[in-house]
């Protein structure tokens, strides 16, 4: 749906992670919900493996959500770097 960049916030001056949909998405009101409701639906959910909403909204045609930013490895990094265990390291 969109393409997540790391960014500063500029009015709370913390890094975040800016989710932003594709002009593609964008312009349909389906996909601009799905985004809003995304972060409705963060916001009341609280767990430490979840990172939490900082701000939602958008700009023109730009529709964006602002994310907690966790620093660490991604998930493609974290899968390749995986080691088979054998049987008996498994038990």
């Amino acid at each position: 749906m969109g393409v997540v960049f790391e960014a500063r916030h500029v009015r709370l001056g913390q890094k975040a992670a800016l989710k932003v949909l594709y002009p593609r998405f964008a312009a349909n009101s389906s996909f601009r919900e799905l985004l809003f409701r995304e972060a409705r639906l963060l916001a009341r959910l609280h767990h430490p493996n979840l990172v939490h909403p900082i701000d939602v909204g958008s700009d023109g045609d730009y529709h964006y959500l602002a994310l907690e930013l966790v620093e660490g490895e991604d998930l493609l990094q974290r899968v390749t770097s995986l080691v088979r265990l054998s049987p008996e390291e498994e038990n």
